[in-house]
């Protein structure tokens, strides 16, 4: 009997909670350059399984043929997830005491970004274009646009260079803050 879309994201939910318990028996944590609270650590996987089903979704409803924009996106996600997979079960330490900040950029973050050329500072959410309502009062960025997808995973101090129709820009990251509903 095939899965349903429910038992998948239980599964997808069940093996994130079993490889984090396995990699802190195993000690493997011991050697993770990345201090996150478990309360970060937590929304870290319930964003990888969201982002999962945000993914298939997408597909079937947006790209149900095989395209080079079906083939773009899928791409663009799966790096994105298994990047993500990557740093939280390879160089991430969970502390109780650590600072409820993630420590990089994700969809859904908040970024306080300055521009190097003019030393002006802004504020960028970056979103999903099929997903959610954006907040009006921030400036969003899409994660499928150059900006969205250039801010990615990015750390505070990165340098960020941004190649769009309009030219190439470059920033540093300021800030990542996360809002409230992503937890």
């Amino acid at each position: 009997m095939p899965a349903t879309f429910g038992s998948r994201r239980h599964l997808i939910s069940l093996l994130y909670y079993l490889l984090f318990n396995v990699s802190v028996i195993l000690g493997v944590s011991d050697l993770s350059k990345v201090v996150v609270s478990k309360r970060i650590y937590e929304m870290l996987v319930k964003h990888l399984t969201k982002i999962e089903e945000e993914k298939l979704s997408v597909i079937e409803k947006y790209y149900p043929v095989w395209t080079n924009e079906r083939n773009d996106f899928q791409e663009l996600m799966d790096s994105y997830i298994k990047n993500i997979e990557d740093i939280i079960y390879n160089e991430v330490t969970v502390d109780s005491k650590a600072p409820d900040n993630c420590p990089f950029v994700i969809i859904g973050s908040l970024v306080t970004l300055k521009d190097r050329q003019t030393d002006e500072t802004e504020e960028m959410q970056i979103v999903s274009p099929f997903m959610g309502e954006i907040d009006l009062n921030v400036d969003s960025a899409s994660y499928l646009s150059p900006m969205g997808r250039a801010f990615l995973l990015k750390k505070i101090n990165d340098d960020v260079k941004v190649e769009t129709p309009m030219g190439v820009f470059h920033y540093i990251v300021d800030g990542i803050e996360l809002p409230t509903d992503m937890f």
